[in-house]
C-alpha cells in the first residue's frame, strides 16, 4: 500500500492509501513487534510499582519512547514542515531555519503514513509514562491536571477540524486530534470509572462494534466521491 501510493499523485488516494498503510505496519511491524519477546520470554505481567503491575510488552513500547522523542527532531529542524506542533515549537524557540518550499507537489501517502505512524507512537508512549506509579501515576494531582488539559485541547481540535471544508485535510488533521482526544477520554476516564472500555470487550458489545465498523467503511468509501486538491508537481 505505501509502496503503491507513493507512487500516485491524488490526494484521496494517497492519504487513504498512507492511513491504512500506517496503521498496518504500526499493528503488524511495531506493536507485535513490541510483543514477540515478552510472549517468547513467557514475560506476561511485571509488577513495575506497588500494587501497580502491567504487560511487559508496554513496558518496551514505553522504552522506545525516547527514540521517538529523538528522530522527531528530524521534522522540529525541517523548514518545509506543513505540522501546526512544529511550526509552533519553531516560533517558540525562534528557530530561523529559512524560507519553506512551497506545498505543491507533496505526496499525501507519505506524510500520512509517517503522521499515523508517530503520532500513536508518541501519544501511546506518553500516556504509558503518565499512568506509570514510577514517574506521576493514574491517581497524581500532576497526572490530573495533565489529563484536563489534554481533555480541553482535544475538545478545540475537534472543534477546529469542524471547520474543515476539504475531507482529506480534515482527515490527516484527525489523526492527531485522535490521538490527543484518546488519552484522557479512551485511556484515563475508563481508569477512573467514568464507562467501560467497550473495545476491548468486542464480542460482549458486538452489536456496537458492528454498527462503528459499517460506518467506518461507509466514511471511507465516500471519500471516492469528493473532490481532490489540486496541484501542480514540480
Amino acid at each position: 500500500m505505501l509502496i503503491y501510493g507513493t507512487r500516485r499523485e491524488g490526494e484521496v488516494q494517497g492519504t487513504l492509501l498512507g492511513f491504512g498503510a500506517g496503521l498496518l505496519i504500526w499493528l503488524g511491524w511495531a506493536s507485535y513487534m513490541f510483543a514477540y519477546n515478552p510472549m517468547d520470554l513467557n514475560m506476561g505481567m511485571v509488577e513495575v510499582a506497588p500494587g501497580q503491575n502491567r504487560p511487559a510488552m508496554l513496558l518496551y513500547i514505553q522504552g522506545s519512547f525516547g527514540i521517538c522523542v529523538a528522530t522527531l527532531l528530524f521534522f522540529v529542524f525541517n523548514k518545509d514542515t506543513k505540522c501546526d506542533a512544529f511550526r509552533w515549537i519553531q516560533r517558540k524557540c525562534r528557530l530561523s531555519l529559512g524560507k519553506a518550499a512551497s506545498g505543491q507537489g507533496r505526496n499525501f501517502c507519505r506524510i500520512t503514513f509517517l503522521e499515523t505512524i508517530y503520532v500513536t507512537w508518541f501519544c501511546y508512549g506518553l500516556s504509558l509514562f503518565l499512568g506509570d506509579n514510577r514517574f506521576l501515576g493514574y491517581h497524581h494531582w500532576a497526572t490530573y491536571v495533565i489529563v484536563a488539559l489534554l481533555a480541553v485541547w482535544a475538545i478545540y481540535l475537534i472543534w477546529k477540524l469542524s471547520k474543515f471544508t476539504r475531507v482529506m485535510a480534515a482527515l490527516r488533521f484527525a489523526i492527531p486530534t485522535k490521538a490527543i482526544f484518546w488519552i484522557p477520554f479512551g485511556e484515563f476516564a475508563p481508569k477512573y470509572g467514568f464507562y467501560e472500555e467497550i473495545w476491548i470487550n468486542p464480542q460482549k458489545y458486538s452489536l456496537e462494534m458492528w454498527g462503528l465498523f459499517i460506518l467506518f467503511m461507509a466514511l471511507i468509501c465516500s471519500t471516492a466521491f469528493f473532490p481532490q486538491r489540486k496541484q501542480k508537481l514540480k
